[in-house]
């Protein structure tokens, strides 16, 4: 115990032997890092440097801002999508449809990130215990938000859109969808919960600031630790030591980067999937958002197979269109499996949007949701594999049963995963 009160000692008397910045340029200078680790890191920082008076240099208070401003954008979007539609004439059905579709996504988001804000406003409210759980509800709605947005993009996509409504639609849609990015990676970079709680054993629930000494600190921001956080480092010491008596081991080798935990964690829950190959190279470019979450995981690879669903389903869509001479038997085989690929896209849908209202109506419906979710996805890739099979037999062309396997194996392949993925959470779901 020496050695640690030693080693804050030193810590402080650092920090009290050097110039201090002005609070206002620490703050500054914090939000400037922070964004740094977000995809859109100059968006970041143009929209919260002006809350650096409220957010100082606390990580929860920083993610809570690019919240709120993710908020106010999307419910603008929303009510411009709206407009835009009120307004419209002369659509075709298809962009009508599409436009209807956005405005309800957008609804939705708004509902998402609307809910996400309100549950981080009562962190820890309902108990020590529960910040984990709280946390990851917030990740997993903040995803169903970007996913949401995401979503109303991709309803215009191809080129049979007109090019004004396309551009009108993402010129609204393509802003808010950084914005909910950016308040995604800053949540997911909010403490983990196991120090959470230990600081939880020294303050109660928090306020505005309680969490700032603990940010700062596992931000790496050592250097500018101000005296309240040296303080809470004071108090944090017994707690920290039976920490590290729980696991000498660790405190002698160097912790792994968070991004390659993050790539290890994708790998090796992978590694129980069908497709293990494709799982990894599929979500591993999904490491930041992901971090070591199995939720996130599964909201990932959920995410992915929605959206190979939706270009299989819009590929034998023009593959059946553009198909001429195909025998009575083919044809049918064909219209069958369109049938199928957009029942498999609705099907997904329906999981990934369950999938963001985990926990909302209280922990003793997680698993029934989960159980939904599953069921749903296993009728996606039913679908998927009725129509393969409506292709199966020598008397079927060589050429179309190839072109439509070649189609459809991949998203198969994708569902297959994320059945796996979302499998595992029965056993890591609270």
């Amino acid at each position: 115990m020496v050695a640690a009160v030693l080693l804050v000692s030193l810590l402080g008397l650092s920090a009290a032997t050097r110039p201090e910045p002005a609070a206002g340029q620490r703050s500054v200078e914090f939000i400037r890092s922070s964004c740094g680790t977000t995809q859109y890191p100059h968006l970041c920082f143009e929209t919260l440097s002006g809350y650096a008076a409220t957010i100082q240099t606390s990580s929860m208070q920083l993610a809570h801002a690019a919240l709120s401003v993710s908020l106010d954008g999307a419910r603008s979007t929303s009510a411009a999508m709206g407009k835009l539609m009120a307004g419209a004439t002369g659509m075709r059905p298809r962009e009508a449809a599409a436009m209807r579709d956005c405005v309800e996504n957008m609804e939705d988001s708004v509902e998402e990130l609307l809910r996400s804000l309100k549950e981080m406003g009562k962190l820890g409210a309902r108990g020590r215990g529960d910040i984990a759980f709280q946390i990851s509800s917030i990740q997993t709605w903040v995803s169903a938000a970007l996913t949401e947005e995401g979503t109303c993009m991709d309803g215009f996509a191809g080129s049979s859109m007109a090019g004004s409504v396309k551009t009108a639609v993402r010129g609204q849609i393509v802003n808010v969808a950084q914005l909910t990015s950016n308040a995604l990676a800053l949540i997911n970079a909010l403490p983990g919960p196991i120090l959470c709680a230990i600081m939880f054993m020294w303050n109660p629930p928090f306020g505005s600031k309680s969490l700032s000494g603990l940010c700062v600190v596992m931000a790496g921001h050592l250097g500018v630790c101000s005296p309240s956080c040296f303080g809470r480092l004071v108090k944090m010491v017994a707690a920290v030591l039976l920490v590290s008596l729980l696991g000498l081991s660790a405190a002698t080798r160097p912790e792994p980067a968070a991004g390659q935990r993050s790539v290890e964690f994708i790998r090796s829950s992978c590694g129980t999937t069908q497709y293990p190959r494709l799982c990894f190279e599929t979500l591993s470019g999904y490491a930041a958002t992901i971090q070591t979450s199995s939720m996130q995981l599964a909201h990932a690879a959920l995410s992915v197979s929605l959206d190979g669903a939706r270009s299989t389903s819009a590929a034998v869509g023009k593959l059946m269109a553009g198909a001429t001479g195909m025998r009575p038997r083919e044809a049918a085989a064909m219209r069958d499996c369109v049938e199928n690929m957009e029942d498999s896209v609705e099907e997904l849908l329906r999981s990934l949007k369950e999938m963001g209202k985990l926990g909302a109506r209280g922990r003793g419906d997680i698993a029934f949701q989960i159980s939904s979710i599953q069921t749903w996805v296993s009728a996606a890739l039913t679908e998927e594999g009725t129509c393969m099979d409506g292709f199966a037999g020598s008397s079927m062309a060589g050429s179309v049963k190839t072109a439509v396997r070649g189609q459809i194996v991949n998203v198969a392949q994708l569902t297959s995963n994320a059945l796996a993925l979302i499998n595992a959470l029965v056993s890591t779901t609270p």
